[in-house]
This record gives structure tokens, C-alpha cells and sequence, in this order.
């Protein structure tokens, strides 16, 4: 059975052209649109025409400078914005495309603390990331700040999903093996300054594997 694309042959005027080196590490489909997620610091947008057929729509990168190469650590498409973890550096796009010259263009670049982070979610209007040191920290996406600090896992956060529109599960690595479930009432009262919560509120919720 063969592909019904090739990345490595766009059809579209993209400025960089993934290598068979390249490793591609995450897709997300949002809405009509194909988010590629290459490790080396860039994520190609293909706009998706009908089941067979996809065109090249842009390519976004976070390199800091020229020759610079920074893993993409992880990336989420949520809300008409475009999320981008690279190192401790976060990223944010507009993933609206209001006309040509605003199209996935950066909101936002801010430190995350000296970490990293691994996987991200949308949920109920915030952003939910999963770090490098354990901990998973929920953002705003009206003003981009960091809202709230979970730090209920010993190792890194490297999985997160929701369950029944009403809380959040997290996932820690093979140092921790541990898995919490958070109520996203605990995000319903946040605020602009952050805070550190390391008890999961539902009762009995802290699992170990």
C-alpha cells in the first residue's frame, strides 16, 4: 500500500524541504489544516483539499538564528493558536489565517523556568504541558501567562489526555511510573500569578504502575 503523500516532496514553495535525515516526531490534523512536526526545529502546515490531495500552506520555524538547531521538544494546535516547545523557550503562533501577511505569525516567545516541556494539551480555553522536571504547568491563552504549577510526579510528564470533558490525566516516567488525575475546577479560579498545587483533588487519584 503506498503513502498518500510524501513529505519530502511538497507542492508548494516551501522554503525548507525535509531530508531523509530529517525525523519526523508528531502530526496533528486541525480543523482542514496537516501539522507536520519535524525535530529540527520546524513544523510544515498542509491544508487538506479532500481525502487524496494535500498543498503545501506554510512552513513555521523556530530557529533563533541562522545555523541555529533546536529540538522541538513538543506542540499543540488549540484554539486558533499554534503552541511550540523548544529547549526552555516557548513559543506562540497565530494559527488563524486572517490574510497572507498574518497567517502563523509569532504571538509570543517566553522562558518556561529552566525546563522543558514534553507534551502538551488544550482544554477548556488553556494550554496543559507536561515537563522535563515532573511537573505539569496550565497557561492562559488570553495573556499567554502561566497560570498554575501541578507538581504531583517524581519524573518527567511525557503523557497527558482528558477524560470526560472534566479532568485532565497526566503520565510520568519510568522513574515515577506514576499516573494523577486533575479536576479542571482546579483551573477554573486562575488568575494571573501561578501557584503550586501537588495533591491531586479527586480523591484516590494517584495511581503508581
Amino acid at each position: 500500500m503506498s503513502p498518500i503523500l510524501e513529505l519530502a516532496i511538497s507542492n508548494g514553495p516551501a522554503p525548507t524541504i525535509p531530508s531523509p535525515a530529517d525525523i519526523l516526531e508528531r502530526l496533528q490534523v486541525y480543523e482542514d489544516l496537516l501539522f507536520a512536526c519535524y525535530r529540527d526545529n520546524y513544523i510544515i502546515i498542509l491544508r487538506i483539499s479532500n481525502s487524496n490531495t494535500y498543498s503545501y500552506e506554510h512552513l513555521v520555524s523556530v530557529k533563533y538564528k541562522s545555523g541555529d538547531s533546536i529540538p522541538i521538544d513538543s506542540f499543540v494546535v488549540y484554539n486558533k493558536q499554534l503552541w511550540v516547545s523548544t529547549g526552555c523557550i516557548l513559543s506562540i503562533f497565530n494559527a488563524e489565517k486572517i490574510d497572507e501577511e498574518n497567517v502563523y505569525n509569532l504571538l509570543m516567545k517566553k522562558p518556561v523556568d529552566d525546563d522543558h516541556l514534553l507534551t502538551m494539551l488544550g482544554f477548556e480555553g488553556h494550554i496543559w504541558a507536561g515537563s522535563l522536571n515532573g511537573s505539569v504547568y496550565v497557561f492562559r491563552m488570553d495573556n499567554y501567562e502561566l497560570s498554575k504549577t501541578f507538581a504531583g510526579h517524581r519524573d518527567s510528564v511525557g503523557a497527558l489526555c482528558s477524560m470526560l470533558d472534566t479532568y485532565i490525566v497526566s503520565g510520568s516516567a519510568q522513574n515515577d511510573t506514576s499516573i494523577a488525575i486533575w479536576e479542571k475546577t482546579q483551573t477554573s479560579s486562575i488568575g494571573a500569578s501561578a501557584s503550586i498545587n501537588t495533591t491531586p483533588t479527586v480523591k484516590g487519584a494517584m495511581f503508581n504502575l
